[in-house]
């Protein structure tokens, strides 16, 4: 029995003496074999595990490097409907990015005395890659902050035939500091740091939204007058950052030191659809215990257990067709001897 904390609702990891033996939520305890948390890396130590139910001092030992790490900051989603199809208003599938960022390299991360990612111990020093500079507050400028725009029914060859004269855009952009709280500093080796959120009022989505839309007229001149809805998200987490030290971090891998617990989410891999497929290919081969001789040399994995069992499911089936087709026959040529 497998149980996805990546569900809401779930409030502690069962702990006991190094083990995982399940979760507790919404007042009920559900014990299994296997857990995989998909919340991510930190949050999973720092809410799930630290504290759990049944966790002794072993337990609450943080694993190595975690301090060190530092989600990305989380992002607001803006969605648009455009009046005309993507033809007409010269749209394509392609994103639109802004980085404005690129040109200005930040990346460090705190080393022990041998060079691996640290944080909190002894001898430990500061790395720097690139000129770190001084991070101001954060706040949305229309035609400068980060931004991405996703015309995403451009990319779907049969959108206009489900829906005439229709275009939809996702916009992202990073939380304000209205938005979130960060608490920890990972680059200085002072505990992970996480984003949390704050209390928004509706008049802050409404005047985010506002610039955000205005943003993506500016980018595209053809948009203006053919916005016909939108709407706003609330902050959703991204993952890691992917700097230097998740990149050196032990602790970010599907296997955990605790027996029965997994991690899985973009955290493993990337910040994409496709990473988190990947993630949990990697987390189910975990599971079942395959090991880099398996995957590498014996071609044992799970994408190749499926289509075994496919192929067994499909083979049986003809089989049994087949048994079929023959009794039927068998039936048939009995009745013609006995018309005889």
């Amino acid at each position: 029995k497998i149980l996805n904390v990546g569900v809401g609702g779930v409030e502690k990891l069962v702990m006991e003496k190094g083990s995982c033996r399940g979760v507790i939520g919404k007042g009920c305890t559900w014990s299994a074999k296997n857990v995989i948390s998909t919340v991510g890396v930190v949050r999973t130590f720092k809410e799930l595990v630290d504290g759990g139910e049944g966790a002794d001092a072993d337990d609450n030992d943080e694993p190595e490097n975690l301090g060190a790490l530092e989600e990305r900051r989380p992002v607001v989603r803006v969605m648009v409907a455009l009046k005309g199809t993507a033809s007409e208003l010269e749209l394509t599938g392609a994103d639109y990015w802004r980085l404005p960022a690129a040109r200005k390299p930040r990346d460090s991360m705190v080393v022990d005395a041998v060079g691996n990612a640290a944080a909190g111990s002894a001898g430990q020093r500061r790395v720097v890659m690139g000129d770190v500079g001084v991070e101001g507050p954060k706040v949305f400028t229309k035609g400068v902050s980060w931004i991405r725009m996703d015309f995403q029914s451009a990319k779907d060859p049969i959108w206009e035939e489900r829906w005439k004269g229709v275009t939809t855009c996702v916009i992202s952009v990073e939380a304000d500091d209205d938005w979130v709280t960060k608490e920890g500093d990972g680059g200085e080796g002072k505990g992970p740091t996480v984003y949390k959120m704050k209390d928004v009022t509706g008049l802050m989505k409404e005047s985010l939204k506002a610039k955000v839309v205005e943003d993506m007229v500016d980018a595209f001149p053809q948009c203006k007058g053919k916005v016909i809805w939108s709407d706003i998200s609330d902050y959703i987490q991204t993952g890691l950052t992917h700097n230097p030290a998740r990149m050196a971090a032990k602790c970010v891998r599907p296997t955990t030191k605790y027996k029965g617990l997994f991690l899985g989410g973009e955290d493993i891999t990337y910040d994409s659809f496709l990473g988190r497929i990947a993630a949990g290919i990697m987390v189910a081969n975990s599971v079942i215990g395959y090991t880099a001789l398996d995957l590498m040399a014996l071609d044992k994995n799970v994408k190749v257990d499926i289509e075994r069992l496919r192929r067994d499911v499909r083979g049986r089936k003809e089989q049994k067709e087949e048994e079929l087709f023959k009794l039927g026959g068998e039936e048939e040529g009995g009745d013609k001897q006995k018309t005889e």
